[in-house]
């Protein structure tokens, strides 16, 4: 996504949360647990989400300007599980999965993210391993992360996806 967003111009919906920023994100805004219940209340967020103790939420409307628009493209970092909210709203989805469960374990502790290693292990296990091996996915690119071709994927990517939709 930061290769995207970097060198190919793709613009970000950004994602609300109540967890503090890690070091480099800027997908991601950190809010207080009050204002992230006023955007709720007042009907703000497409979706909301509670995960390892955070609440995360996705702008209403950030996802409607980029349905609307024509001449940009718009990604946005969603959990899989909640991806049919999207069945209503025109888009391409494109879903980008690490090429093994060991390959996941590596890059979260490459990345020294292990306190919730176990969790995003089961996760990964019980809704998103599938993915790799489903036939039947009509409206969704699966691409399969390589940690060592970053920008040579972003770029096959953003071809594709220029191609589909400008």
């Amino acid at each position: 996504m930061r290769e995207l967003h970097r060198n190919h111009a793709w613009k970000m919906i950004s994602t609300i949360m109540t967890r503090p920023l890690r070091s480099g994100e800027f997908e991601k805004t950190s809010v207080s647990e009050a204002e992230f219940q006023r955007i709720s209340s007042e009907n703000g967020f497409l979706c909301e989400n509670a995960l390892f103790g955070f609440k995360y939420g996705t702008l209403r409307t950030e996802v409607m300007l980029a349905s609307d628009s024509r001449d940009e493209i718009w990604m946005l970092d969603f959990p899989l599980s909640r991806r049919t909210i999207f069945d209503n709203i025109p888009h391409t989805s494109l879903i980008v999965m690490p090429s093994s469960r060991d390959q996941l374990e590596w890059q979260l502790k490459h990345a020294g993210r292990t306190e919730r290693l176990t969790e995003v292990l089961q996760e990964y296990d019980s809704h998103f391993s599938h993915f790799l091996k489903e036939e039947t996915l009509t409206q969704d690119w699966i691409i399969v992360n390589t940690p060592d071709k970053v920008k040579e994927t972003a770029q096959i990517i953003d071809g594709r996806i220029r191609n589909l939709v400008l």
